[in-house]
Formats: C-alpha cells, sequence, structure tokens
C-alpha cells in the first residue's frame, strides 16, 4: 500500500560543485545530504538551461519550461522598445511566462511557502507566503536595476577560510587564544579576527570585526566554534 506525501519541500544551492556534494554526503560529512540520496530519488545527469545563470535555471525548475518558454533567458532582460538597448536584471515574476509548481499548487488548494527563491519578486499565490526572491541572497534587492554594476544589496555571503580557494573569501589565521574570559579551565583554544566585508552595499557602512574561538572542549579535538 503506497501513501503520498502531504507535504513537499524544495531546497536549493546556488552554483554548487554537483559531485563534490554527492561525495562529500557518500563520505558521511553532509549527513541530511546522504539521507536525501538513500531515501530519494537521485539523478547524478541532469539537464540544464543555457545559459546556466540563475535566473532562467531556477525558473526553469520551478516551471519545468526551457527559457525560451517561460522567458527570463538570461540575468538581465532588454525591454522591448528600447532604443539604448538597456536592461534590467530578471528578478520579477512578472517576465515568466509560464505557470510555476507554487501557483500550481495553489490552484490545487495547497499553502504555499516560498523563502528567498530567486526571481519569485512579486509572486504571491493564493493561502501563501513569500520572503525574498529579489535575488541570491535575501537581504539584496536587484528587481528593476541596471543589468551591469550598481550597489543593490547590504552585503554577500561571508566565507572565512584557513584556505585561499574563493574569490570573495577571507583568509584567517588560527592562533593561541588570550583575553577571553569564560573559557572553561583544561579546554585548549585557538582564536581568529573575522573582519566583515560588506561588497556592494547602497549605504556605506563603518568596517566592524568579529572574533571567532575554536574549542577543543575535551582538551584534545576541536569541536566548537563560538563566535563573538
Amino acid at each position: 500500500m503506497s501513501t503520498r506525501a502531504k507535504k513537499v519541500i524544495l531546497i536549493g544551492l546556488d552554483a554548487p560543485i554537483a559531485h563534490r556534494i554527492f561525495e562529500l554526503a557518500q563520505e558521511g560529512k553532509l549527513p541530511a545530504f546522504k539521507r536525501l540520496v538513500e531515501n530519494g530519488v537521485c539523478a547524478e545527469n541532469c539537464l540544464v538551461p543555457f545559459p546556466t545563470v540563475t535566473p532562467p535555471n531556477w525558473t526553469t525548475i520551478s516551471t519545468r519550461a526551457w527559457p525560451g518558454t517561460h522567458g527570463i533567458t538570461s540575468f538581465h532582460t532588454h525591454m522591448p522598445g528600447d532604443p539604448f538597448l538597456e536592461e534590467i536584471q530578471s528578478w520579477d515574476s512578472a517576465e515568466c511566462k509560464a505557470e510555476t509548481i507554487w501557483e500550481a499548487a495553489a490552484r490545487a488548494g495547497k499553502r504555499i511557502i516560498i523563502i528567498n527563491y530567486p526571481s519569485t519578486h512579486g509572486l504571491n499565490p493564493e493561502s501563501g507566503i513569500r520572503l525574498g526572491g529579489t535575488s541570491m541572497f535575501i537581504n539584496s534587492f536587484r528587481v528593476g536595476l541596471p543589468g551591469r554594476g550598481g550597489p543593490a544589496g547590504l552585503a554577500k555571503d561571508q566565507v572565512f577560510s584557513t584556505d585561499e580557494y574563493l574569490i570573495d573569501s577571507t583568509h584567517i589565521e588560527l592562533r593561541p587564544a588570550s583575553d577571553w574570559s569564560n573559557v572553561p579551565a583544561g579546554t585548549k583554544v585557538l582564536e581568529a579576527d573575522l573582519p566583515l566585508k560588506y561588497r556592494g552595499p547602497l549605504t556605506p557602512l563603518k568596517p566592524r570585526t568579529w572574533h571567532m574561538l575554536v574549542v577543543a572542549s575535551d582538551g584534545k579535538s576541536f569541536d566548537q566554534v563560538v563566535v563573538s
């Protein structure tokens, strides 16, 4: 006897390295993904629309239509009739000409919650809630802005690493911790400074630095991180 799911959650990661996600899941380093693979359906060779950029790809996932059908064909959209070939960024759901899975579900009487799904600005299905969707990150608003340049948000993702491997990552160095209060006796601790990077803010922001404490609670293996 089969049972039909009453709830469905769609989780998207923008621009991951897909085969590394799969490998890390198999190694047990991403246990939630491992459970999803083992208890669900895993397709390793999916077709993607071209160009392989955020707005058309996420819109294809939500509509099962190719860009030529749903109408969001790039990061930027040329407005018909504009003699100067000006563009605006493609985050407005009004540009989408195909029905989304949320609109179809709402039409079937289901309750919908959308949290920062790209290119869903303006999409408000009945009996539903939408947060964000105006860019790749929730604190950015890029609807109607020029296709090239222009600050639009508070900050992008903050990546701090002891390795230098990402364009927007900040390299940090761990050192023996000093002058911290309330550190339990017998623990081994390291510290690092976390200088926050505000990339592309609408309003200039003062520099701010957070501090990180890495703790070996058993005095041997590091197992906790405290951000202050």
